[in-house]
């Protein structure tokens, strides 16, 4: 089975100071956009498509975030370019601790347990645990 994607486009309106041609945005400026649309997504199909989050995943945190508005897997690339394999066992390890942290047993456990109309900003830290209806 095919896992979609969700998402790895640049969105209307995002831009950067830096933008010197074409091409399209990667990297954190996709997080919280990418993230909401995952939500979506998960919510839309009610949680029985295996979803994968993309955009702006640089940590454990970002990587929880994704799992929590409703992605089964997540992909990493822009972070993964400038730190290395390494970042991935970063990430696994504070996956664990998060997981643990809110009382889940397993990453499955986790996935679409954002609330609904949760916004995805990386300020916030915490999300409360509560299951998507």
């Amino acid at each position: 089975m095919t896992k979609p994607i969700a998402t790895c486009r640049t969105f209307e309106g995002l831009c950067s100071r830096r933008a010197q041609g074409a091409g399209g945005l990667s990297g954190r400026l996709l997080f919280a956009p990418s993230t909401a649309l995952l939500a979506e997504m998960y919510r839309l199909t009610q949680g029985r498509l295996p979803l994968i989050g993309v955009g702006g995943i640089a940590s454990a945190e970002d990587a929880y975030t994704k799992i929590r508005a409703g992605a089964s897997l997540v992909q990493l690339y822009t972070a993964f370019v400038f730190a290395g394999p390494a970042l991935v066992g970063q990430i696994k390890s504070g996956l664990a601790s998060l997981l643990a942290r809110d009382g889940f047993a397993s990453i499955a456990e986790a996935v679409g347990t954002a609330p609904i109309g949760q916004s995805f900003n990386r300020t916030e830290t915490a999300i409360p645990r509560q299951t998507i209806a």
